[in-house]
């Protein structure tokens, strides 16, 4: 009973209970998105927000608004999340690193069957970025996405990229985008903390162009306040219908290497990080 109000910020439906949970905490006032209600607890909540074809970062702001904030500022910032310079700069000391090159981070594995993208495909790219634009390729992720990593480093062209999968924690990656130029690749958490470093973002998304929806990359999920690209394949792989539901890779195979560098190379050229005939 010690609290004034419980927050349930998830718009998208939630079979989780957790309604149920911030009732037995004792909350005066839960708060949820009536686009959420499914389940056993749905009725639960005594006040109810709508929810807008909006930025997920706008969604959660209808919360302050409703217990009466005030939005002071909208941006992310990994500054408070820096580690000390000798953290920061650790990953320049691993194999492949080369003082003075230009880099680019990747993020080639989503916990998403459907997100990933195969790593072929990861290799076309790569060898496009590195030969027409001249960044090297820096893959991120966790010690489960070092399999695919190495396999994508042994695969591609010499110096077009290395890997530091499960070699940094999570908390290292704000401090690690300070290195970097730019962000492409899966539509992941990482993303999120190359767009809160600032950095221009291109995203690989398995829903078909013009998809809407709660996971839409396009509308509720796109890099926040940087220069962005979402790469859709044209359109869904039936069954599928705008959202893709399958529990494999699937309509993202509908995104070829050409497609992608192609909003890579529009968006440098744009934020004027295009480098030529390296």
């Amino acid at each position: 009973g010690r609290y004034d109000a419980v927050i349930l910020p998830r718009p998208s439906p939630d079979r989780s209970c957790s309604r149920i949970l911030g009732w037995l905490a004792g909350g005066k006032t839960l708060m949820a998105y009536r686009t959420s209600c499914v389940g056993p607890d749905k009725n639960l909540p005594d006040c109810l927000l709508d929810t807008q074809d909006e930025h997920n970062i706008i969604s959660n702001f209808r919360f302050l608004k409703y217990l009466g904030g005030q939005i002071t500022s909208d941006c992310l910032d990994v500054h408070d999340l820096l580690h000390a310079e000798s953290v920061s700069d650790k990953w320049k000391t691993l194999p492949g690193q080369v003082p003075g090159r230009k880099y680019a981070f990747c993020s080639p594995r989503s916990v998403s069957a459907i997100r990933n993208w195969g790593k072929e495909n990861f290799c076309e790219l790569i060898k496009l970025v590195y030969e027409q634009t001249g960044y090297t390729t820096v893959l991120l992720g966790s010690a489960d996405d070092v399999p695919d990593a190495e396999w994508i480093v042994a695969n591609s062209v010499e110096n077009s990229c290395c890997s530091l999968c499960g070699k940094t924690d999570l908390r290292d990656i704000p401090s690690i985008m300070q290195s970097g130029h730019f962000y492409y690749g899966a539509d992941t958490s990482t993303v999120h903390f190359a767009a809160a470093a600032g950095l221009p973002c291109v995203v690989l998304t398995p829903h078909g162009k013009g998809y809407a929806g709660w996971l839409s990359a396009e509308k509720r999920f796109h890099p926040w306040q940087v220069p962005y690209r979402v790469v859709n394949p044209e359109k869904s792989i039936a069954p599928c219908d705008g959202e893709c539901k399958a529990q494999i890779s699937h309509c993202i195979t509908g995104i070829t290497p050409s497609m992608a560098f192609t909003e890579i190379k529009d968006l440098l050229q744009k934020a004027d990080l295009f480098r030529a005939n390296r």
